[in-house]
């Protein structure tokens, strides 16, 4: 004869409920610095700038790499673990609530990949272009 398997319910949802809780204590702490390294990174160009401004079309800014690009870190990071948790919150919702949870977790899903790839793109891209000095476009090729 065989014998009934354990209801595998109350461990998955002991897994949820962990791995919620970690998603968002890693989600508090990582916006945290994102918003911290914004804070004390100040303002290049526009009416908040104070010293220091960078004029259009910009290609002055290689002189504050990295330091005005260390926020990308904490930004990058910070996308897939908001999905996670948000991921999280629709397993452990209720039935009648799992609409409302499966738009914001859509709705994650495209944050994290935008954001992802533009902070990846100037990460990677932008940053060491500006280190190499390719940033000058007052140059035109005729």
């Amino acid at each position: 004869m065989i014998e009934p398997t354990s209801n595998p319910a109350p461990e998955a949802s002991r897994t949820v409920t962990r791995l919620g809780f970690w998603a968002a204590v890693v989600t508090v702490v990582v916006a945290a610095m994102f918003a911290g390294v914004a804070v004390v990174t100040p303002a290049r160009s526009g009416p908040f700038c104070q010293t220091a401004c960078v004029a259009y079309p910009y290609v002055d800014v290689a002189q504050f790499v990295p330091g005005d690009y260390v926020w990308l870190v904490p930004g990058i990071i910070l996308a897939p673990i908001f999905v996670v948790l948000v991921a999280c919150i629709h397993t452990a919702a209720p039935s009648p609530e799992k609409l409302y949870s499966r738009i914001a977790l859509s709705f994650a899903v495209i944050y994290g990949v935008i954001i992802s790839v533009d902070y990846f793109v100037q990460l990677m891209v932008v940053v060491p272009s500006l280190q190499n000095g390719e940033a000058d476009v007052g140059r035109v090729a005729r």
